[in-house]
């Protein structure tokens, strides 16, 4: 039996691309894709957990005597832990042959929000902890997505959503409204705030995008003498 690989194109805050290969664990037709919006931790997470404690007890000795004996004694536990909402756009694609391209990368964490727009938070710096991303990181991330998108021009990939059909009283795969550019172009406003990609921006230009302006923003009033 084959085993399945996967490879990480790129993988760095919270932004993974990748290739499997002998892919067992998904079922899509053929030069298919879907794309999906998936919430995790919505709600607060109740773990039922272990702990091991250490017991006094005391006990009688058939010899009349009464001594302490320590006792080893595992307890059930429960923890209220408050997870962290998340919300993520998964895009995954079968180009045949059992292998099967995935991105997957976050739109939401907790109270920060990613908006298809220059002025938003971008997907990779959208959870909390997550350093900024190098030059290298970044072009990284922009040459892997653009081969991506490539990867499923050059296969002719379809995007297909499930629809229940009462018919045959079967879930059945039908193509979507989106396709490759319109995904793309969604995908590209989310991670760089731009459809036509990332743009460099000079340091005036981010002034300008967060609402301030350049000539009063940063002006010193006079002392009044």
């Amino acid at each position: 039996m084959w085993k399945e690989k996967v490879t990480y194109l790129f993988n760095k805050n919270n932004i993974t691309i990748e290739k499997i290969e002998k892919c067992t664990t998904i079922h899509m037709d053929e030069k298919s894709a879907r794309k999906e919006n998936v919430i995790t931790g919505r709600n607060n997470a109740r773990k039922e957990a272990t702990k091991t404690i250490i017991k006094k007890i005391t006990k009688e000795s058939p010899l009349g005597f009464y001594y302490t004996k320590e006792v080893k004694e595992t307890i059930n536990v429960s923890t209220d832990k408050n997870s962290t909402e998340k919300h993520w756009c998964i895009i995954t694609a079968n180009v045949g042959g059992g292998v099967y391209y995935r991105l997957k990368f976050l739109t939401k964490c907790g109270e920060n929000e990613v908006h298809p727009r220059e002025d938003s938070l971008r997907p990779w710096e959208v959870a909390e902890g997550d350093n900024m991303l190098n030059g290298s990181m970044l072009d990284a991330l922009v040459k892997t997505l653009d081969e991506f998108f490539e990867i499923l021009s050059r296969y002719k990939i379809v995007f297909k959503r499930q629809r229940y059909n009462d018919t045959i009283h079967e879930w059945v795969w039908i193509p979507a409204d989106d396709q490759i550019e319109s995904v793309k172009d969604d995908v590209y406003s989310y991670m760089y705030g731009n459809k036509n990609g990332l743009r460099v921006m000079t340091d005036e230009q981010k002034i300008l995008s967060h609402g301030f302006d350049l000539k009063t923003s940063f002006r010193k009033d006079k002392e009044a003498k």
